[in-house]
Parts: C-alpha cells; structure tokens; sequence
C-alpha cells in the first residue's frame, strides 16, 4: 500500500514539476514576446521620427529652393524690366536723334530740292542750276537770257546787275571747268559747250554733238575726265545720267528694304520717289512698242498649242513652230519679258536668253529644266509656273504671293524678294499701271 502511495505521490511531484516548467516556460515566452513588441515599437517609433525629420528636412530644402527659384525670378524680372526700360531710353534717344538728323537736313537745302520744286517768283537770288530749272535762264542759244519775274527777257549780265541772279552764274558760263571739244580736244567753256550742243543746261548732261543722245559718264571722258566729272556732279553743273533699277541694285545704291537711293560720290540720301521723280532712277528701259505678246499669253489665250509647241493662225488655221514665230520677219512674241525660269541659276530671264540658254528649245518646241535636264510641253512649265509673265500688284495678292514679311514669293524659283527686288528679278510688272491714286 506504502508502494502505490509513493508512486502516486513521484506522479503527482513530476506533475508539478512539469506544470511549473511550462508556466516558467510561458511567462518566459511572454516576456520574451512582450520585449519584441516594445523594441518593434520602439524602432517603428524611431523610424517615424527619422521619417518626420527627413520630411522637415525636405520641406525646409524644397522652401529654401522655391524662395530661391522665386529671387531668382524677381531679379530676372528686375533685368528685363531695367532692360526694357534702357532699350526704350535708347529708342527714344535714337528716334530723338533721328527726327533731329531729319530735322537738320531738312533745313538744309539740298541740290536734288532744285529739280522743279522751287518757285518761280520766290523773289530770291538764284544759283546757276536754280535759273535753269525754273525755266527763267534761257541757254538754248548761248547768249545766257534771263527772264524776269515779269515774264521780260533780260541779258545775264543785266540779271546779274538786278541782283536776280547769283554773280557767279556768269563766271561758270564763261569759265574753263575742264572741259573740251570732243573732236579737237581743245579747251571750251560752258557757254561754248552749250552753243555746239554738247552740255545739255536742262538736262545737265552731256550730248553727242553729231546724234544728240545723251553720253554716259564712261562716254564722257574724252570730254571731261572723271575728277572733273566728279567736281561738276558735286557743283551741281552736271548730273548723272539715270541709273536703272537693277543697276542701283546692283551697285547697291538703292536700299531695297527702306527704298533710300544714295549718291554714288556725294554720299547723298533721298526716297526713292524722289530719284524717280528727278530722273536718278528709271524703273525700266525702253519699251518695245511692237505687237508682240509674251509667251506665257500666247499659252493661256491657245494662240500656241501648249502640249505641241506649234503656233496656230486662227485665221488661216496654218501651224508653224517656235522658230518660225521668232523669226525677224514675224516677231510675234515679245523676247525682252522675265518670263521662264532658268532652274539652275533660279532666275527669271527673258525669251530671247531662253532660247540661248536652251531653257526654251526651238528645234523641240519645248521646255527644259536645266536643273534636272528634264523636257517639258510648254503647258506643262506654265502650269508649273516656270512660264509666267510678271504680275500686278493686284494680281500679285489676288495669288496670294505676298507673304506674311511682306515678301513677294516667285513660285517658279522659290525666291522671296522685297518689292523693289521684285520688279528687278520679274515678277511684279512695273510698267502696266494698276494703281489708283484716291485723289485723282
């Protein structure tokens, strides 16, 4: 009996043994478990203090940049601002000075202002070139008249005495100025050279004595050399004989943008209306006052088959090719018209360079693209405006070929020109008059 109470009480003794082991083990469990929470807790609280900090940080970076970005800024404002302000100071100083510049010369007179603008009965002492362009000192004959504000012929000489007429008038009539006989090459004086008709006084240029066709300076120099050529431009006595428009283009006496036309020895600046109007400038030649149509009309009006090349007589219904039409006893197309596009120099010439050029083949009765040696039915480079008259202004708008700078666009050569450039290059017509002044 003593055994099993012994036993039972091992059992019951392991029992506890066991049970305290496992509570001892659980509260081990439960502290170990609880220090892992709090040191979770503790580093997730660091982690969302260090995350807070680094926000603070970045905000603080990202102020510090947008303060720094808006001083940027205001002093980039700043600068344009002062900027603007100093370009607009030293526009209104220039334009200032400008309208002074323009205002001084204004005041000063100038010799072109002698062309026709003075009056006649003005009552002031007249220059020599002054005399001649009011019509009131007569040197057709040589003798020097003068007429008075009356209308009364008087001699030079009693003009002088009146006080019509500056003094020295007579002296530049009867002086040496470097001038001679072009056939002797003897020394004459300007009255001389008036009597055998070599000095135009109306026109101040001079003349063949034999046909009357006005000499060019490089004409001239048998006559007068070019310093005293240059001496009598810039006295006034003589005037350059008119520059075309390409010419002072070219020589890069005609501002194309501002249309200022300056003198070639005087330096000299005027409008272009003004060179126009006193005969500097000619906008273009001689006219050809032949029947003679261009070939771009012939091709619209059907007077030449466009695909054949062959021109047609609608009354007689005969064909015959582009040789026989440019032939001298023919002539019925106008060969002096900017009107086919050489394609390898981008230009506008004219028929008859066409036809020397071989852009316009006489023997094919075609077209051809020297660019690309390409052949074309006449129609075909018109309709690809490779064959095109010049325009109007009007038309020029009505095609839409001014562009947005003002530009007119040539759609054969792809160029982009001013008016002025325009004209010269042959793609506005200058001598078909299609403005209208208001007034009139």
């Amino acid at each position: 009996m003593s055994e099993d109470e012994d036993r039972r009480r091992e059992e019951e003794e392991a029992k506890r043994k066991a049970f305290e082991a496992a509570r001892l083990k659980a509260l081990e469990d439960a502290d170990r478990l609880r220090r892992d929470r709090e040191a979770a807790e503790a580093a997730r609280r660091a982690q969302d203090e260090a995350d807070r900090l680094r926000r603070e940080r970045e905000a603080a970076e990202a102020a510090r940049r947008a303060a720094d970005e808006a001083e940027r800024r205001r002093q980039e404002e700043a600068d344009r601002r002062r900027k603007e302000d100093e370009d607009r100071r030293r526009r209104e100083e220039e334009e200032r000075r400008r309208r002074e510049e323009e205002e001084r010369r204004r005041q000063q007179p100038k010799f072109y202002e002698m062309e026709g603008i003075l009056h006649k009965q003005t009552g002031e002492i007249l220059t020599f070139v002054e005399a001649i362009r009011q019509g009131l000192l007569d040197l057709s004959s040589g003798s020097g008249d003068f007429y008075d504000i009356g209308g009364k012929k008087i001699s030079l000489e009693e003009a002088v005495k009146r006080g019509l007429v500056d003094q020295n008038v007579d002296t530049i009539l009867n002086s040496h100025l470097g001038i001679h006989h072009p056939e002797t090459g003897q020394a004459i004086t300007l009255r001389e050279a008036i009597q055998i008709g070599l000095y135009d006084p109306d026109n101040r240029q001079f003349r063949d004595i034999h046909t009357n066709d006005i000499l060019s300076l490089y004409d001239s120099r048998n006559i007068c050399n070019t310093e005293t050529q240059l001496k009598l431009v810039k006295q006034g006595i003589l005037k350059l004989p008119p520059t075309s428009l390409t010419g002072a283009i070219e020589q890069n006496l005609l501002n194309t943008e501002s249309g200022q036309f300056t003198f070639r020895f005087s330096g000299e600046t005027m409008p272009l209306k003004d060179a126009l109007y006193n005969e500097y400038v000619q906008i273009s030649g001689t006219q050809n006052h032949r029947i003679a149509i261009p070939l771009s009309d012939a091709i619209e009006l059907g007077l030449i088959d466009g695909h054949s090349g062959k021109f047609i007589d609608r009354k007689s219904g005969e064909e015959f090719d582009l040789r026989k039409a440019l032939a001298k006893d023919n002539e019925l197309l106008n060969t002096n018209v900017r009107e086919i596009v050489n394609t390898a120099s981008k230009e506008r010439i004219t028929l008859g360079e066409s036809v020397i050029s071989n852009a316009i083949n006489i023997r094919q009765n075609n077209f051809t693209d020297l660019a690309s040696r390409e052949s074309l039915s006449l129609r075909q480079a018109f309709d690809n405006n490779l064959i095109s008259k010049p325009f109007t202004l009007t038309e020029a708008a009505e095609k839409s070929l001014v562009d947005s700078y003002h530009r007119f666009v040539d759609k054969g050569t792809q160029n982009r020109w001013t008016l002025l450039e325009a004209i010269v290059h042959g793609v506005i017509d200058p001598d078909v008059r299609h403005i209208v002044d208001p007034e009139e």
